[in-house]
């Protein structure tokens, strides 16, 4: 482990994680074996170890690696007394503080909201194969407060990459589809090959930059809790598992070069999100009765952990196929 700046190094084996604590708490690379599996800033001039600037859209912030968006994800109502929320949350533009010892494969940082108050922790351990880590949200205040989670890992792609879901998964909620390709807010689609779409579309192959597509899923409740990005080109993968008694539902961002609107940056990115719920908004949350909620002065806790398959030699498709599928018991 070293640190400089805003950085923090953690290694163990083959796997080496980068944390920029104050620029939001980021997990700004996950190398393993000298390949990196997280999305990097798309613009070479962006210094996201600088900070950030609390309450800014997600799309002015640094767009790559891991963030966490907790109370919400979406902003949530200006102007709707104790909704209100930035986008994407208090957390991920707000500086951490490092909570010693760190030691050279672990590391525990804490955060309070700017939004609520909410004290947000959480430890990262990096062994020989997976990063692991544990978060706990406590409630500073003698008043319940309701929120919304969700992880935001924004994981590197090349098109052909394949997206391996729990076989449990048939159907997603529609959060959001650029032009509604695949239907409005609310709709149900099949997975993966939604049905009454104009086009053949098979949603676990990732597409090209030109496609100018941008589409926001939800899957669950779900009984298993593994799930994965096959890299082609690389012969190797990354699984998330994650506790679905603790986060029952899956978000699924597929970015081809359709968002931001007006940028000359356009994502190219797949995001394999363990949730709360199936809602972006926690306004959205809060109105249909499927918000988290804390009591005063209560805390929640949660685990993920992020595998690297591959890290000996190339693995096949169909190989990675049958480690998700292996996964059915919660971590």
């Amino acid at each position: 482990m070293y640190r400089a700046d805003d950085q923090i190094v953690l290694k163990n084996g083959a796997l080496r994680v980068v944390l920029l604590p104050c620029s939001g708490g980021r997990i700004e690379s996950l190398q393993g074996a000298g390949f990196e599996f997280l999305l990097q800033p798309s613009n070479p001039s962006d210094k996201p170890n600088e900070g950030v600037i609390s309450g800014i859209r997600f799309q002015d912030g640094a767009c790559s690696g891991i963030d966490e968006c907790l109370p919400t994800v979406a902003m949530s109502s200006v102007g709707v007394s104790g909704l209100e929320a930035p986008d994407h949350g208090d957390f991920w533009s707000i500086p951490w503080t490092v909570l010693e010892p760190v030691s050279t494969c672990s590391v525990t940082i804490t955060a309070d909201g700017t939004s609520r108050p909410l004290r947000f922790t959480k430890r990262l351990e990096v062994h020989q194969t997976f990063l692991s880590i544990d978060y706990k949200v406590q409630n500073l205040s003698g008043q319940q407060i309701e929120y919304l989670y969700a992880c935001h890992p924004l994981l590197a792609i090349d098109p052909g990459d394949r997206i391996v879901l729990p076989t449990e998964v048939t159907t997603l909620r529609v959060e959001s589809s650029r032009h509604e390709r695949l239907g409005a807010q609310g709709d149900i689609v099949s997975w993966p090959t939604p049905l009454g779409t104009e086009e053949a579309i098979d949603l676990s192959v990732a597409l090209p930059p030109n496609a100018d597509t941008a589409d926001m899923l939800y899957a669950g409740p779900l009984a298993s809790g593994r799930c994965g990005l096959f890299r082609s080109v690389l012969g190797r993968g990354i699984m998330v598992h994650f506790d679905p008694s603790q986060l029952p539902y899956l978000g699924l961002w597929l970015c081809y070069g359709g968002w931001p609107d007006g940028s000359e940056h356009r994502q190219l990115a797949v995001a394999l999100e363990p949730a709360i719920a199936a809602r972006g908004s926690l306004e959205d949350a809060v109105r249909d009765g499927v918000a988290s909620v804390l009591a005063p002065h209560d805390t929640h806790s949660w685990h993920i952990e992020f595998h690297i398959a591959g890290l000996d030699g190339i693995l096949s498709e169909e190989a990675f196929v049958r480690l998700i599928e292996a996964g059915s018991s919660p971590i």
